[in-house]
């Protein structure tokens, strides 16, 4: 992206990056190479499920399913590691769909063939209309996805007479990592940007910050989603809200620089 004769258009600017690892490598590297200063601080951390046998004996059953739905990077990973875990593949007639193109990269890697990813806004919104001219008619629709999450995908299916179950392929805690350095370097002035990417994240933030959350509440945030800037509205964020738009890497890096323009 940087184009402008070696002008670094994120020079000295510090970029929090709350986004899981190994999710939140690119983005960092991206940040660097336009002269900004990541500080990576996963907020979340991505653990096995508590029920892990139910999730085996899906994937034992995936056959039994017309649709499986990857509802982020972190099912990706799972559902295609427990896969080769358990020595299986996926058959053709289950068809795969999928948030968006880095969802749709991270299947290639795993030669995990994508039918259904989103033209549009890259979130469940956009996978639904996607999905609008599917004859979903009893077909049996399984969602890969954290122990947590919205309820829009099954609402919206079952209404359609889709017969929709859900799997849990891993959980998000809160890191028990110590913040001592981050609410340091905040309080120095060396945060001037934090990349969020879920509610859960804004949750995380306020638990892990404590008496300390204004730090949070006033610095400019830069986010994938409208829904994700009306809950930061709503925890108290008083600083300006900036929406990419789209949750891919380049998109949230134009974002970013764009907020860094706006503030001169």
């Amino acid at each position: 992206m940087n184009d402008n004769d070696g002008l670094m258009l994120l020079k000295n600017v510090g970029v929090l990056v709350t986004r899981p690892l190994p999710q939140g490598n690119n983005i960092f590297r991206l940040i660097q190479s336009e002269g900004g200063t990541p500080f990576s601080f996963p907020v979340l951390e991505i653990q096995p499920p508590d029920d892990f046998i139910a999730f085996e004996h899906c994937l034992k059953d995936l056959k039994e399913y017309d649709i499986v739905l990857l509802v982020s990077l972190s099912a990706i990973n799972s559902f295609a590691n427990g896969l080769r875990q358990l020595g299986l593949t996926l058959t053709e007639s289950v068809k795969v769909g999928v948030m968006g193109r880095r969802s749709e990269d991270q299947c290639r890697q795993y030669d995990i063939p994508v039918s259904y990813i989103p033209t549009g806004s890259m979130d469940s919104e956009g996978l639904l209309r996607t999905l609008e001219g599917v004859d979903l008619f009893r077909k049996k629709v399984l969602i890969v996805r954290g122990q947590t999450g919205r309820e829009l995908l099954k609402n919206e299916l079952s209404a359609r007479d889709a017969v929709v179950e859900y799997v849990d392929a891993y959980k998000r805690i809160v890191t028990s990592r110590p913040t001592t350095v981050l609410i340091d370097q905040w309080q120095s002035g060396g945060i001037d940007r934090v990349l969020v990417t879920s509610n859960s994240v804004v949750d995380g933030m306020f638990e892990l910050l404590g008496p300390n959350a204004l730090l949070f509440q006033k610095t400019p945030i830069i986010t994938i989603s409208h829904r994700i800037s009306a809950y930061c509205s709503h925890k108290g964020v008083v600083a300006p809200i900036y929406v990419s738009e789209t949750p891919a890497d380049e998109d949230v890096l134009r974002c970013l620089i764009t907020s860094q323009s706006e503030s001169g």
